[in-house]
């Protein structure tokens, strides 16, 4: 293996269970368990980076599905919600 100027060498520890469920992620995407590490790190920098803490944005996610639900409960009921809009 060539070693890239690019590229550091890391040792992780990690809880075995977690470990696992990476592997089996990387098994189902053809990756190397490496290369599933890399990726997941990459793809939650870059929601971060786009969209701020993943703890605020689930949080905000989970408001919005919470204000559906009840604006389809509120059309189960036959309430005029959406003629009240205006």
């Amino acid at each position: 293996m060539v070693d890239d100027p690019e590229e550091v060498r890391l040792t992780l520890r990690l809880p075995a269970s977690l470990r696992d469920t990476i592997a089996a992620l990387s098994k189902e995407t053809g990756r190397s368990l490496n290369a599933e590490i890399v990726s997941m790190l990459e793809r939650s920098i870059g929601v971060e980076e786009q969209y701020g803490p993943l703890d605020k944005v689930i949080g905000e996610i989970w408001a919005a599905i919470e204000g559906l639900q009840r604006e389809v409960a509120a059309m189960g009921r036959g309430d005029d919600y959406w003629n009240d809009r205006d």
